[in-house]
């Protein structure tokens, strides 16, 4: 299984990163979403927002909150996956609370 990190997803990332008294367990999320897990698992949890033989584009329903943030929290990542090739590309990630939070991404922000 190989990832790719596209420049859109890094700089989300980096900002997110930044607010340590927010979102401090953004690190350990990610880790938790992805490490240890089967293809299967990985390409299940979400929605998948478009959908062929090979390639899915899934919205991560929400990685783990940095506290009681309930349903509301946590984090959203946008994956596309590739179970043929086993190759997953990470290129977006917003939080769903605090000073960066967003309900969705934008037609814009899905073109970059």
């Amino acid at each position: 299984m190989q990832f790719f990190i596209s420049q859109n997803f890094l700089a989300n990332f980096r900002s997110i990163s930044k607010k340590k008294a927010k979102y401090h367990c953004i690190s350990k999320s990610l880790f938790e979403e992805f490490y240890g897990k089967s293809d299967e698992e990985i390409a299940g949890r979400g929605s998948n927002l478009s959908n062929s033989s090979a390639v899915t584009v899934i919205k991560k329903k929400r990685c783990k909150t940095c506290g009681n943030n309930g349903k509301s929290g946590g984090f959203r990542v946008l994956t596309i996956v590739n179970t043929h090739s086993k190759k997953y590309g990470l290129f977006m990630l917003y939080p769903k609370w605090g000073p960066l939070a967003k309900d969705s991404a934008t037609k814009d922000e899905w073109k970059s």
